[in-house]
């Protein structure tokens, strides 16, 4: 009887262990948090820099999916296919964002970011034209511990107040 009691004992404490809160304490969660709110600020820093679809190419996992405004979804393999058929000297457009807050899984491995977007367009004529809007990005931490993100999407909004 009392080998049953150790054994089971042992099985209730080992289960226990596994749990997820004992394997990511909170003080993690503050860590991923910020690092989530780091890699949109740089994926959005490369946007600017190098133009949204480079960005999002960059960005985005092998399995993960960007929901235009309009259109399909597009994957991986679609930015590789617009980066190669954009001209480099061509950026008629300039999209950036700003993370407002994130969030992550106690486990680590998933999370997503919340902000706002601008998206620029040059006419033919050289104006530009806005459109604001707000966007949600999930991410998945990739197996050498980098986060890409596996879903984008956002939608039109009224320009922020000043």
């Amino acid at each position: 009887m009392v080998i049953r009691m150790v054994i089971v004992a042992v099985c209730v404490i080992s289960m226990t262990g596994c749990s997820p809160e004992q394997r990511s304490p909170s003080g993690d969660i503050g860590m991923w948090k910020t690092e989530l709110m780091a890699a949109d600020s740089a994926f959005s820093a490369m946007s600017e820099r190098e133009g949204s679809v480079a960005a999002f190419y960059a960005w985005i996992a092998e399995d993960g999916r960007a929901l235009p405004q309009q259109g399909y979804p597009r994957a991986h393999d679609d930015f590789r296919r617009m980066l190669e058929l954009q001209p480099e000297s061509e950026q008629p457009t300039s999209l950036r964002w700003k993370p407002l807050m994130a969030d992550v899984a106690a486990s680590g491995d998933l999370g997503y970011t919340h902000g706002r977007y601008r998206f620029a367009r040059l006419d033919a004529g050289g104006d530009s034209s806005f459109i604001h809007g707000y966007y949600v990005t999930v991410w998945k931490r990739q197996v050498d511990g980098s986060w890409k993100f596996v879903m984008d999407a956002g939608n039109e909004a009224a320009p922020e107040v000043p």
